[in-house]
C-alpha cells in the first residue's frame, strides 16, 4: 500500500494553515473597515445635522446588520470552508505549471495514489506508481507550497484598518470632548446636545464666587464650542443677599473679557464691594437663561479678645507687679503664666481651631446662642511645659470663644481659624506672645574667684553671689578630689559641701560666705579639689531653673612652697611700693619749683595753672590708685597667708598695720594732697595759690615719709623670711644627715 510521503503531508498542512490565517486577517480587516465607514458616516452626520434618538437608534440597527454581514462573508465563511488534500496539491500545480519546478499532475496523483488502494491495482504497475511518488517526494523538497497563498489583498486590506484605528485614535486623543459626546450620544443613545458652534463654560468652581468683601474675583470661561467667539462680553448688575436687584430695578452694566489665546476669557473685579448676577455673550451663545451670582460676605475674624492672666505662686511672691486685664491678644507676660481668654467673633461661627499654641486643661469654649462645649486638647500638667501644637475647638454656633493656655518659652504667634455657618473662611490674624524670660539663676563666686594654690589644713573663705529674675530657691556646693597615684590618677565622685543654712533664700539676690576648712577632708601634698556652685529656682512649668558657677581648683602645696609664692608676691609689692615713693618724691620737687616760680614771677598765669593740673592728675593717677590697688593686693596677701596658717598672729599683726598705713594714705592723705592741688588752681595770684601748694608738698611729704617706712619693715620681714628659710633648710638638712647616721649605726645599708 502507498502512503502519503510525510513531506508532502507536512507542507500541505502548512499551506492550509496559511490560507485559514490569510483569511482570518482580511476578514477582520473588513470588519474594522466597515465599522471605521459606520464611525465616520454617524458622527459626520449627527455632528453637522443632530439627529433625535430614534434616528440614531436606526443607525446603529444598521451598523450592527452590516457588520453581522461582514463577519458571516469576510470571516466566517472563509474560516469554515474545508480545504481537502486535493484542492492543495491543485492549488500548487498551478503555481508552479509550466516551470522547471512544474509537478505535470505528479503531486495530485501522489495525493490520490496514497488516498486509494484501488488506483495501484488499476494501472497494473506497482513499481511504476512508486516511482511516481518517490520522484515527487524528491522534487517536494525544493519547492515552497506557500507561495500558492497570495497574501497581499489581505495585508493591504489590514493596512488601511490600522490607518482607519489610528485616525480614530488621534482624533479622540485631539478633541477628546467631541469624541465622548459622540460615544455619549451615537452608542449610549443619551440627550445630550452637540455644542454650538460659539459655547462658553465657566471655569471657576461655583464655591468660588463666594468672596470676601474687597477682595479680589476673577471670573474665567473657556470656548469648547465648534469655533472659538472673537469677542466676549460680561453682563452685570448688583443684587441683594436673595439674588434680587438692588432697589428692585436691575440697572446692568457690560464689560468687555480679555482675551488669553483663542480659548480662555477674563475678567478681573478688584476690589469686589457687593453681590452681583452676570451673564457672558460671544458669538452665538449666551447665558442670560442661566445667570451666574457672586456673593460678596464680610470674612468672621476675631473683633475683641479679654485675657485675664493668673501668675505663678513665685512670681507673685517675688514682688511682681501684679497681673492685670488685657484687651488685646498681643501679650508680654511672665513665662509660664496661666491666659484665660474670651474671643468674640465678628459674626456667628459654627468652627473654631486655634492654632499656634497649646490650650490646656478644662476650660469650656462656649458658643453663645448654641451649645457648650470642651476644648479638645491634651491635658498639661502643671509640670508640664506647653508645647507649640495645633487644639480644635468644638463646633458650635455663637460669637464667643473662651478658652486657657500658658506663655510659651519662647516668642510665639498664635491665631484663630473661624469657619462661619455659609463656610466662609477667616483670613490669617495673628497675635503675638512674647514672655518675659524666667532665665535659671546667675552664680557667680566671688571669693576666691580663680583658681588657687592652699595648704592641706588652710581655711578657704567662699564668697557667692546669687541673682534670679523671681527668687533663688537652693544653693549648693559640690566638690570632688583627684589625687595622683602610683596606679594612676584617683579621683571621687562629687560631694556636696555641708554649709549650714543659706540665708536669704526666696529673695531674688543671695550673697553667702562660707569658710572652708579643708582640713576636715583629709587632703595631702599634691589633690586637686574642683569646686562649683549651683542655684535653683522655683520656676513650675519646665523648671526648677538650674544655674552653675564656673569651676574652679584648689591645688594642694606644702607650707613651704606657699610661704616662699606669697614672699614673692611681697617683694614685688614692696618694689612697687619704692617706685611710687620715687614718683612721689619727683611730684613734690616739680610743686616746689612750682611753687617757687609763682613767688618769683610774682604771677600765676594759665601755664602755671596748667602745670598744677598736671600735676594734680599724676598725683591720683600714677600715686592714689596704685597705692589703692596694692592696698586691696596686700590684704589678699595677708589673709590668704593667715587662711593657710604659714604667718605667725604677731607677723599678721605686723601686717594688719602696714595694711592700714596704705589705707590711710589712700583715703586721707593722698586726697588731701588733690584737693590742695584742686584749690590752687581755682585761685588768682592775689588769692595767694602758693598757700594751697604748701599744704601739699606737706601732705606729699607724709606720703614719702609713710612709704619709707612700710618699705623699711617689709625689707625687714623679708629679710628675716629668707633667714628663717636658710634655718629650716638648714634644719632639714641635718635632720637627713642624722637619720643616715643612725641607719649606719644600726648596721642598715646606706
Amino acid at each position: 500500500m502507498i502512503t502519503l510521503p510525510e513531506i508532502i503531508d507536512r507542507k500541505l498542512g502548512a499551506l492550509r494553515a496559511r490560507l485559514k490565517t490569510t483569511a482570518f486577517i482580511e476578514g477582520c480587516a473588513i470588519l474594522i473597515l466597515v465599522l471605521f465607514a459606520m464611525i465616520v458616516f454617524t458622527f459626520l452626520f449627527d455632528y453637522t445635522t443632530p439627529l433625535p434618538w430614534g434616528m440614531r437608534a436606526f443607525l446603529d440597527l444598521v451598523a450592527l446588520v452590516l457588520l453581522t454581514f461582514a463577519a458571516r462573508r469576510w470571516l466566517l465563511r472563509p474560516l469554515a470552508r474545508r480545504l481537502d488534500q486535493d484542492s492543495l496539491a491543485i492549488m500548487v500545480e498551478e503555481e508552479y505549471a509550466g516551470g522547471e519546478k512544474a509537478f505535470y499532475d505528479s503531486l495530485i496523483s501522489t495525493v490520490q495514489f496514497s488516498r486509494d488502494r484501488q488506483l495501484e491495482f488499476e494501472f497494473n504497475s506497482p513499481v511504476l506508481v512508486a516511482k511516481v511518488v518517490l520522484g515527487t517526494a524528491t522534487k517536494s523538497r525544493g519547492v515552497d507550497f506557500n507561495r500558492a497563498v497570495k497574501p497581499g489583498k489581505a495585508y493591504r486590506f489590514a493596512l488601511w484598518a490600522l490607518l482607519g484605528i489610528v485616525a480614530i485614535g488621534l482624533y479622540a486623543k485631539t478633541y477628546p470632548e467631541n469624541a465622548g459626546m459622540w460615544f455619549s450620544r451615537q452608542v449610549l443613545l443619551s440627550d445630550r446636545e452637540w455644542p454650538k458652534v460659539n459655547e462658553l463654560v465657566l471655569i471657576n468652581k461655583i464655591e468660588d464666587l463666594t468672596v470676601a468683601h474687597g477682595e479680589m474675583l476673577e471670573i474665567l470661561f473657556r470656548s469648547v464650542g465648534k469655533r472659538p467667539p472673537r469677542h466676549v462680553t460680561l453682563t452685570a448688575w448688583f443684587v441683594d443677599d436673595l439674588g434680587n436687584p438692588v432697589g428692585g430695578k436691575k440697572r446692568v452694566d457690560t464689560f468687555d473679557m480679555e482675551a488669553h489665546g483663542t480659548e480662555i476669557f477674563s475678567r478681573t473685579f478688584d476690589p469686589v464691594g457687593a453681590s452681583f448676577k452676570f451673564f457672558v455673550e460671544g458669538g452665538d451663545f449666551s447665558s442670560e437663561d442661566k445667570p451666574y451670582m457672586v456673593r460678596v460676605l464680610t470674612r468672621p475674624h476675631i473683633e475683641s479678645i479679654v485675657c485675664d492672666i493668673e501668675y505663678p505662686p513665685y512670681v507673685t511672691e517675688s514682688g511682681f507687679p501684679p497681673p492685670r486685664k488685657h484687651y488685646t491678644g498681643n501679650l508680654r507676660e511672665p513665662e509660664g503664666a496661666l491666659v484665660r481668654f474670651k474671643a468674640y467673633t465678628s459674626k456667628p461661627v459654627k468652627f473654631a481651631k486655634l492654632m499656634g499654641i497649646a490650650p490646656i486643661g478644662d476650660a469650656p469654649a462656649t458658643f453663645e446662642g448654641g451649645r457648650i462645649g470642651r476644648i479638645g486638647s491634651i491635658p498639661v500638667s502643671e509640670k508640664e511645659e506647653p508645647k507649640p501644637v495645633t487644639h480644635d475647638f468644638p463646633e458650635g454656633t455663637g460669637n464667643v470663644i473662651e478658652g486657657a493656655f500658658r506663655i510659651p518659652p519662647k516668642a510665639t504667634r498664635y491665631r484663630f481659624f473661624l469657619r462661619d455657618v455659609q463656610d466662609f473662611e477667616s483670613k490669617p490674624a495673628y497675635f503675638q506672645l512674647t514672655p518675659i524670660p524666667d532665665t535659671p539663676p546667675r552664680v557667680a563666686i566671688k571669693m576666691p574667684g580663680k583658681n588657687i594654690e592652699s595648704t592641706p589644713v588652710a581655711e578657704v573663705t567662699l564668697k557667692v553671689d546669687v541673682t534670679d529674675d523671681y527668687g533663688v530657691e537652693s544653693l549648693r556646693c559640690f566638690w570632688l578630689r583627684r589625687r595622683e597615684t602610683a596606679s594612676g590618677i584617683e579621683e571621687t565622685k562629687p560631694v556636696l559641701l555641708d554649709w549650714g543654712n543659706v540665708s536669704g533664700l526666696g529673695g531674688k539676690k543671695v550673697n553667702h560666705r562660707f569658710v572652708w576648712d579643708l582640713s576636715t577632708i583629709g587632703l595631702k601634698v599634691g589633690d586637686t579639689i574642683f569646686y562649683h556652685m549651683e542655684a535653683g529656682d522655683a520656676k513650675e512649668i519646665g523648671g526648677p531653673g538650674l544655674g552653675k558657677s564656673d569651676e574652679f581648683k584648689i591645688r594642694i602645696v606644702s607650707p613651704d612652697e606657699l610661704k616662699h609664692t606669697y614672699a614673692q608676691v611681697i617683694d614685688r609689692i614692696r618694689d612697687n611700693l619704692r617706685r611710687t615713693k620715687e614718683f612721689q618724691r619727683k611730684t613734690r620737687d616739680s610743686l616746689s619749683d612750682l611753687a617757687s616760680e609763682i613767688v618769683s614771677e610774682k604771677k600765676y598765669d594759665r601755664e602755671m595753672k596748667a602745670q598744677t593740673s598736671l600735676i594734680r592728675a599724676d598725683q591720683q593717677e600714677r600715686i592714689g590708685r596704685p597705692i589703692s590697688r596694692l592696698a586691696e593686693d596686700f590684704a589678699r596677701v595677708m589673709q590668704t597667708m593667715k587662711d593657710n596658717k604659714i604667718i605667725s598672729p604677731d607677723t599678721f599683726a605686723e601686717f594688719a598695720n602696714i595694711q592700714r598705713m596704705l589705707e590711710d594714705l589712700a583715703k586721707e592723705t593722698i586726697p588731701s594732697v588733690t584737693r590742695e592741688l584742686e584749690r590752687a588752681k581755682e585761685k588768682s595770684y592775689k588769692e595767694d595759690p602758693v598757700e594751697n601748694i604748701e599744704r601739699a608738698i606737706e601732705a606729699q611729704e607724709q606720703v614719702i615719709d609713710s612709704l619709707q617706712g612700710i618699705v623699711d619693715r617689709l625689707t625687714d620681714w623679708s629679710d628675716i623670711n629668707d633667714i628663717i628659710r636658710e634655718v629650716e633648710r638648714l634644719k632639714r638638712m641635718q635632720e637627713g644627715s642624722w637619720e643616715s647616721l643612725k641607719k649606719l649605726l644600726q648596721g642598715e645599708p646606706k
